[in-house]
């Protein structure tokens, strides 16, 4: 099974990190890609952000 992790962070730490593991890449053990997150990957990150008021039903109006 794939696992996909996007890193985020100041573009010479992110560099370091793509470096660290260019040796990986080579042998074709992983893949680095660079670009931003799909749509549904967009929707699914700003899903976690949102956050809700709580319920309240009628009767306690």
């Amino acid at each position: 099974m794939e696992k996909v992790i996007i890193i985020r962070g100041k573009a010479t730490e992110v560099d370091k990190i793509v470096q660290e593991n260019r040796i990986r890449k080579e042998m074709g053990l992983i893949s680095i890609e660079e670009g931003s997150p799909k749509s549904s990957e967009k929707k699914e990150i700003s899903d976690k952000k949102e956050k809700l008021p709580p319920e309240t039903d009628s009767k306690n109006i």
